[in-house]
């Protein structure tokens, strides 16, 4: 009668030993954690890239948010808080702004002119400690030569990520010239 290849006597147990331990240690297809794989504990580097973007898109819009509610009370504190100490401004029919301090003053000759502020996020990207904003920008003019006249155009917004806060590095608005 012929022998089975694995009950031939000549087979070294430790062999059939080893086999046996690397196949037991081979984990279901199922029970795999690899990165990608469904089912698994892992990611894919796009699942924490979108991630990353839902988190930086979460803070700049707050900031965002914190920004125009300050702007519509008339909170000069909160509102340059927002603006890193050496941040740039570049304001509508003002010179380039630098520093916290200096913004507090450009924002608070304007303020009482301008009512309501709103800016939009229409086009985020962001990279380690750094967020780009892009969108549109309106204010209402109450008072002066512009009165009931709306400021409107495009900004760029540029955030830095300090100690886990977003704020304010530079912000540029570029008024549509043909109003």
């Amino acid at each position: 009668m012929p022998r089975h290849p694995l009950t031939r006597p000549d087979l070294h147990p430790s062999l059939v030993l080893g086999i046996i331990l690397i196949f037991a240690s081979i984990p279901a297809a199922g029970a795999q954690t690899l990165p990608g794989i469904p089912g698994s504990q892992g990611g894919t580097a796009a699942m924490h890239m979108a991630e990353y973007y839902a988190d930086v898109m979460s803070h700049v819009s707050e900031t965002m948010s914190e920004w125009r509610s300050a702007w519509r009370v008339d909170d000069l504190e909160a509102l340059s808080g927002i603006y890193m100490d050496g941040a740039l401004l570049l304001f509508p029919d003002e010179e380039p702004t630098w520093g916290r301090e200096a913004i507090r003053t450009v924002l608070g000759a304007r303020i009482g002119d301008l009512g309501e502020g709103q800016l939009s996020l229409g086009d985020v990207h962001a990279s380690g400690k750094l967020a780009y904003v892009g969108g549109r920008f309106f204010f209402e003019v109450q008072s002066g030569d512009r009165a009931g006249q709306r400021i409107s155009g495009y900004h760029v917004t540029i955030f830095f990520r300090q100690e886990g806060v977003w704020m304010i590095r530079s912000q540029v608005f570029r008024p549509n010239f043909r109003d």
